[in-house]
């Protein structure tokens, strides 16, 4: 019997926990989730800095039509003048350098005109423009929170983080996931495949997809058909030194034959939560958990893989990762801009891509078609029970990426 989509998933997730707590450089926190707000030690900037090349003055000073001022040192990034700027005097300043003790106005290099030793401000430019002079904690207020738990780390983030003299944070770690891509058939890429061979490259597809989830993938394994070795593949994969967070099978997850996924599970000791789910692609899917480990047992066409991870491994690798709020990639209303064929009784996703506004369904949607996959941008929900979203009707999609965007509105 199979379980609807929105049900499997919600109990994928309820079985879910947030990785431990860790400790990690600004070097490996990218794309982490914080686990433990940070209060900055020091204020950004630590001194009032200059926000334009020019000259540090008394603002008082300025008085008349020009003001004439010895020029009696020099400011620079990484270079401060020393002591406090004398009364009647000028001290010539760059972008980013500290603001002389005593000075509370920088006039802007254009405002002004340097014969020697001596520069002429042009009052009336200077004062109808900005003091240029960015204040001691005008950014970050010593002791201000800069990072809050569940925190996404990104770039800005952690520059910030640095930017304060932080050198560590602790984080979720990330999950340890391991793929076990099964059948006698495979052989590496870049090999040439021999009579009923193929080249394994799901295994390949479903680490990279783990990888941008923000999972540690451990080397990928391949196992033959053979029930001894999927047990001893997935019981090395929970018990031994890898220690997998989540175990993620490709092939073997039916009920034939050669079908050994499902056997090895029970041998092993885990528990199945679901074996079928009402979608196509992707419906010998199966879900078990072990002590604190996630198992999802994949079909082994690509398509159905590929889907499949998207709608229940990547939420429980977000979730595992810390995410706060829902780990689902959300369903947004898009234009249907060609007909989206429902699949009977079960949910139809299928691989579509964006176009000027609108999803196109992409002609080719077997489940064994790899170059749909490298066309595919969006997945399109066909409720089940619905027998097609007619062209220029409101569909659901989930948006797989943000590379539609770099492609332009018209490609």
């Amino acid at each position: 019997m199979t379980i609807a989509v929105t049900e499997a998933r919600a109990l994928v997730l309820a079985m879910v926990r947030a990785c431990p707590p860790t400790t990690v450089t600004l070097a490996d926190a990218l794309g982490t989730i914080a686990a433990a707000p940070v209060a900055s030690p020091i204020a950004l900037p630590a001194t009032p800095v200059s926000v334009m090349d020019g000259y540090a003055v008394h603002d008082d000073e300025l008085v008349g039509d020009v003001v004439r001022l010895p020029v009696v040192g020099e400011s620079a990034a990484g270079r401060p003048f020393v002591g406090e700027l004398p009364r009647a005097a000028a001290v010539r300043i760059s972008t980013g350098a500290v603001v002389p003790d005593g000075s509370d106005r920088v006039v802007a290099q254009e405002d002004t005109g340097r014969d020697g030793d001596v520069v002429a401000i042009d009052v009336a430019r200077a004062r109808s423009s900005a003091r240029f002079v960015r204040k001691a904690g005008s950014d970050v207020a010593k002791g201000s929170r800069i990072v809050d738990v569940g925190l996404r780390l990104g770039a800005p983030e952690l520059a910030l983080v640095a930017a304060c003299g932080i050198a560590t944070l602790e984080v979720h770690a990330r999950p340890r996931v391991v793929i076990l891509s099964t059948g006698d058939e495979l052989v590496a890429p870049g090999t040439v495949p021999g009579p009923g061979q193929i080249v394994g490259t799901n295994g390949m597809m479903l680490a990279t997809l783990a990888r941008a989830a923000g999972a540690d993938v451990m080397p990928l394994l391949v196992v033959p058909d053979d029930l001894d070795a999927h047990t001893e593949a997935i019981a090395g994969a929970l018990d031994g030194p890898l220690a997998a967070d989540v175990v993620v099978t490709c092939g073997g997850a039916s009920v034939g034959d050669h079908d050994l996924v499902m056997p090895a599970l029970a041998r092993c000791g885990a528990k199945v939560h679901f074996h079928g789910v009402a979608a196509r692609p992707g419906k010998p899917t199966a879900f078990a958990t072990r002590d604190r480990a996630a198992l999802f047992a994949l079909p082994g066409n690509p398509a159905s893989a590929f889907v499949m991870f998207e709608l229940f491994v990547r939420p429980a690798l977000r979730r595992m990762l810390g995410v706060r709020g829902s780990p689902v990639r959300p369903l947004q209303r898009w234009p249907a801009a060609t007909a989206f064929e429902g699949a009977g009784a079960r949910e139809h996703w299928v691989r579509a891509r964006i176009v000027d506004g609108r999803v196109h369904a992409l002609p080719d949607q077997a489940s064994g078609s790899l170059r749909s996959l490298a066309d595919v941008d969006a997945l399109v929900r066909v409720p089940a029970n619905v027998a097609a979203i007619a062209a220029g009707e409101a569909c659901e999609a989930m948006v797989l990426s943000d590379a539609w965007h770099e492609r332009g509105p018209s490609t």
